[in-house]
């Protein structure tokens, strides 16, 4: 793996000399191995290698000849099937993952990408064709972000390099708009752009082309949706344990492997399947996780774990009685002002962030891991999303779609006496979800649904016509949610792809370890997509996937439907122990803003004030929408400093 940047010019004009060095100075605070670039008058190609797999040694990049130019940012998982596929060695186990994924591409083009697994991010340069190619993994694990500046592409990694370079149009009202708008964790609808207008983002499963005159896009995969239809259950749950294991194996490459651990399903899964792995290689697997600061009591309710320690050590229990071994680590935040801690984060992950406290913990276990040489960090996070999805009403929908009422009434009797609902509550539900399915509408409601207690201006609701575009999206999922076929296309999140991606992407060139998601892993999702529905939720097991399927490799802990963890459950403990400190910032913050157009800061204000009278029934997010809001006008402050298409002070 690695960060990539470059700029080229398709009509020969020459660059200013000090590109290559504008281009590459904001990575010489990154943990990069080794730095590599290739100039020429008219383009820039080059990449910062972090050794992250054996086989990152060996890498040279970029690779030129006569006909190409190319620089990559890559961890194939297909490695050694590709290599049989171009007649290379199969004994040399220097080959680099950067040489194979450039000679696929020279050799096939673009009919090469859905053979391609794992992450990345590359440019391609066809010298004869004067055609440039920027292309993502299929599930964004990797970023690749561009502009186009008076007939010059650039392109990076990360973002500023290419503003300090090429400049920027101003701040992207849109993104802006979109991401206070968003009520909850998510970061923009448009994920293809940035928070700079001109710059934007290669999406996931996405090829851009550039030939100086007119800019392309394309999706290049597009997942079979045909229905698996397998002969019987145990007939799943094999397939979906060869998938897991394959996704997990290709990943345990480098000489030490952690894991951000949970007392969930997910981290669980992976950990049940790696440990195992690692033990036959004689290794131990690193596991990293959140625990709330000593002495904190939570408040939250007996089903919200606030404390996961007990639930990952009796996970360690469990694999070591199978002769693996784990070394547990336990992280909390004492100490850590998670207000103060914004401006470097911002500057890490270059955007305005919501999860004020959960990206700090997740910083800081990368950089624990890479104090106990780990290179290459698991995680489970789209699990939620794939083996681990919870659609039990989703299920009991379809069943109601296809006229199957019976069928209807038994199954949702099961799931009452799974979660010990009492006979009256389980009629009280199924009648509530017959109610939703066959009376709510679809047109979408008010605003007041889809915003809440978001602090966006009015002003801004109309100018970037937010209400309707959201009204749009919220028609389309009532619609999914009744119907099973509709709503696989969900599990192909380009959205989330975009904000997991960000995210490991930049914490990996800030800490020199990479965070790999198996469940990510492009074979999984396919398998999950083409899921008939009673494989998700039946019988009262919701999850089945995982606590049906793979119970005989987990430990029974994790398995209860009544307990779920709750990461950064003290942070609300924590900000109010400092809340007079805080409030007055957030004051000053809102107070010199007033006259911002995308932002009601005056709403804002009279929050803080009902704050100061006590934090009784306050939810964490209020206190989270408070702080990621002002973030985002200091934010906006920032970027609005420079002058529009300016140039950083570097040139």
């Amino acid at each position: 793996m690695s960060a990539i940047w470059g700029a080229v010019s398709l009509d020969n004009a020459v660059l200013p000399a000090d590109t290559a060095i504008g281009l590459r100075q904001p990575y010489t605070s990154c943990e990069i191995d080794r730095f590599e670039e290739h100039v020429e008058a008219d383009c820039v190609f080059g990449c910062g290698i972090q050794y992250f797999t054996p086989e990152a040694h060996f890498e040279k990049l970029p690779l030129t000849n006569d006909s190409y130019i190319f620089t990559a940012d890559v961890m194939l998982d297909n490695r050694d099937e590709l290599i049989v596929r171009l007649g290379m060695d199969e004994s040399d186990k220097t080959i680099p993952d950067g040489a194979i994924l450039c000679e696929m591409f020279a050799k096939f083009g673009e009919a090469c990408l859905n053979d391609l697994l794992g992450a990345y991010a590359f440019v391609f340069y066809d010298k004869m064709e004067k055609r440039l190619s920027l292309v993502s993994d299929p599930t964004g694990n990797r970023c690749l972000h561009y502009r186009i500046h008076k007939d010059v592409l650039y392109f990076s990694t990360l973002i500023e390099p290419v503003t300090q370079v090429a400049g920027h149009e101003g701040v992207n009202e849109r993104w802006i708009s979109d991401f206070l708008a968003l009520d909850n964790l998510s970061i923009s609808k448009e994920h293809e752009e940035t928070p700079y207008m001109g710059v934007y983002k290669v999406a996931p499963r996405q090829i851009v082309t550039w030939n100086g005159k007119t800019l392309e896009k394309r999706l290049y995969w597009q997942p079979d949706t045909s229905l698996l239809l397998l002969d019987n259950d145990e007939a799943y749950a094999e397939l979906l344990r060869e998938l897991l294991a394959k996704s997990v194996e290709c990943l345990l490459r480098s000489d030490e492997t952690g894991l951000l651990l949970s007392g969930g399903l997910d981290s669980t899964a992976v950990a049940c399947y790696a440990a195992p792995m690692l033990r036959d290689k004689g290794k131990t697997l690193h596991t990293y996780t959140s625990v709330p600061v000593e002495g904190y009591v939570s408040t939250h309710p007996k089903t919200r774990v606030a404390d996961e320690s007990g639930d990952v050590l009796k996970t360690k229990a469990f694999l070591e009685s199978k002769g693996c071994k784990l070394d547990c680590r336990f992280i909390s935040l004492s100490g850590v002002n998670v207000w103060e801690s914004r401006a470097a984060m911002i500057a890490l992950v270059e955007t305005p962030y919501k999860p004020l406290q959960n990206y700090l913990w997740l910083i800081e276990g990368q950089r624990m891991a890479r104090s106990d040489g780990v290179r290459v960090c698991l995680n489970g996070g789209y699990g939620n999303v794939s083996i681990s999805l919870n659609i039990s009403d989703g299920y009991l929908n379809e069943l109601l779609r296809k006229g199957k009422f019976i069928a209807y009434l038994q199954q949702a009797v099961r799931f009452g006496r799974v979660h010990r609902t009492g006979r009256k509550a389980t009629i009280l539900n199924a009648l509530k979800i017959a109610s939703a399915f066959y009376f709510s509408s679809t047109k979408g409601n008010s605003g007041a649904t889809i915003l809440k207690k978001s602090y966006i201006s009015r002003e801004s609701l109309d100018k970037h016509d937010i209400i309707a575009r959201y009204h749009k999206d919220e028609r389309k999922a009532k619609e999914q949610s009744k119907n099973y076929e509709k709503y696989r296309e969900l599990l192909v999140g380009d959205q989330l792809f975009s904000i997991q991606g960000g995210a490991n992407t930049r914490y990996s060139l800030q800490t020199g370890v990479i965070c790999r998601d198996p469940m990510m892993d492009k074979r999984l999702i396919e398998f999950c997509v083409r899921l008939p529905v009673e494989q998700y939720a039946r019988d009262g097991v919701p999850r089945r996937l995982v606590r049906s399927y793979l119970a005989p490799d987990m430990p029974a802990h994790v398995m209860s439907v009544f307990r779920r963890g709750l990461q950064s459950a003290d942070f609300l403990d924590s900000v109010s122990k400092d809340w007079k400190n805080i409030s007055e910032d957030l004051r000053r913050i809102y107070i010199e803003n007033m006259d911002n157009p995308i932002v009601d800061c005056n709403r804002a204000l009279t929050d803080i004030e009902a704050l100061d009278n006590g934090f009784e029934s306050v939810r964490d997010f209020d206190i989270l929408r408070l702080g990621y809001t002002a973030m985002t006008l200091e934010f906006v402050q920032k970027v609005s400093a420079r002058s529009e298409g300016s140039v950083g002070s570097w040139r």
